[in-house]
């Protein structure tokens, strides 16, 4: 009697475990390991860590090709470019153009947003000057300029407004410091004017406002460089269209049409730096 009703409690404790079991796939999965579970519950897992975003691949932008250079004799002549952001370009230019050529090796020494009517950590005069005197070089190549559309500071007044009379005698001042101190090195240099610009950062009319703006510091510093024994590159037809406007595309050394500027409409791409360095 006592045994039969201990069976009756058992399967009734049973039956109770089951109805309330919130899964049975467990027992059925695996019968012994189930059954304790259910019972006294699965057994704590750490936590996993949330799976890591997928991302779509980032695609990579293509790499200019590298310029590899020919071993320089011991005495290979030196060429120093010298100037500002688009004088970067350049010497990359120059170093293509004479990559197989032992016997000349170009060094560039410039600061991307130098000028002549800048002053403080961007005055070119400051820098410029002392890239001379730290590098002494058999041939200078000098492009100045894209930064120089800015007011010009003055002690004590208002600052003077870039393409006004007294900004353009100013910065004839600076430009006559800047070429004195490259004919006193007693080297030959030369003075790459500045190229037509469609800077994406202006509107229509500022643009040709700019445009004029930079033919008009190529117009003063022609006379100037000639006057000290320079040699002044006029690149400016080099990179417009036939009616003279700027373009992006164009022919590069080797007559085929390619594209020579950059989206910013200032510098130059891989064959716009060669054909720049053509004309030196």
């Amino acid at each position: 009697m006592h045994r039969r009703l201990w069976l009756l409690r058992l399967g009734l404790a049973l039956a109770l475990v089951f109805a309330l079991a919130p899964s049975p796939v467990l027992a059925q999965r695996d019968p012994i390991t189930g059954f304790f579970n259910m019972i006294f519950g699965q057994p704590r897992r750490a936590p996993e860590a949330p799976a890591a975003p997928i991302e779509a691949p980032k695609k990579a932008k293509p790499a200019e090709p590298k310029i590899v250079e020919q071993p320089k004799n011991p005495d290979a002549q030196t060429v120093l470019v010298l100037g500002d952001i688009e004088a970067a370009g350049l010497g990359v230019g120059l170093q293509m153009a004479f990559a197989e050529e032992p016997a000349l090796a170009v060094l560039t020494r410039t600061k991307a947003a130098a000028g002549l009517a800048r002053d403080g950590e961007q005055d070119w005069l400051t820098a410029g000057t002392r890239f001379l005197v730290e590098h002494p070089a058999d041939f200078l190549v000098v492009m100045i300029g894209i930064n120089d559309w800015q007011p010009i500071a003055q002690a004590g007044a208002k600052p003077l407004e870039p393409g006004s009379e007294e900004w353009m005698r100013r910065y004839a001042e600076r430009l006559d410091r800047w070429i004195t101190a490259l004919k006193a090195t007693g080297k030959p240099f030369w003075w790459v004017g500045l190229p037509p610009t469609a800077d994406a950062d202006l509107g229509p009319t500022r643009r040709a406002a700019f445009a004029a703006f930079l033919s008009s510091l190529n117009d003063l510093a022609r006379p100037r460089v000639e006057a000290a024994g320079g040699t002044f590159v006029d690149i400016w037809a080099a990179f417009t269209d036939e009616e003279g406007h700027y373009t992006q595309m164009g022919p590069d050394i080797t007559g085929q049409v390619k594209r020579l500027r950059m989206n910013d409409g200032i510098l130059f791409t891989r064959a716009g730096q060669r054909k720049l360095a053509f004309f030196v």
